[in-house]
């Protein structure tokens, strides 16, 4: 007896996803998964997580299977647009939407730069410091 045939990774990415009417300007919203934004102090809420499954023939843990590889959603969007994986720098949410994967939106940079950014926005929200329109981004800076 065969089980259900896996869908392609492409297609269980893009049925997770709610499209704006202006794809470009609009956030692209995560309805998967999601998973942190718990911390003390961070209110901003979860960020949206995506499952590779197992390839065949991977280790399996006893009567579950393969382990699915939990991967976050926008990272995965960023390598699925540049074709390389950020490594240790990580996709900013320009739009300060966390569930948003818009590759518009989504400006790669340094641990250190993006807890500046959170510290600004934090700053902000507490009356503090002058908004920043979150699209002005250098364009080399772009996906």
């Amino acid at each position: 007896m065969r089980g259900r045939r896996p869908r392609p990774l492409w297609t269980r990415f893009w049925e997770k996803i709610e499209l704006p009417e202006d794809l470009v300007a609009g956030c692209w919203i995560w309805r998967g998964s999601s998973a942190g934004g718990n911390r003390k102090g961070d209110t901003g809420g979860p960020y949206p997580v995506f499952f590779l499954r197992a390839s065949p023939g991977a280790p399996t843990r006893p009567h579950h299977g393969a382990r699915p590889k939990r991967i976050y959603a926008h990272r995965l969007m960023v390598w699925l647009c540049t074709g390389s994986d950020p490594g240790k720098r990580v996709p900013d949410h320009r739009c300060g939407v966390r569930l948003c994967i818009n590759p518009r939106h989504l400006e790669v940079v340094t641990q250190k730069v993006n807890g500046q950014r959170a510290a600004d926005k934090a700053a902000r929200t507490m009356g503090r410091g002058k908004y920043r329109d979150p699209f002005d981004v250098p364009a080399e800076n772009v996906l």
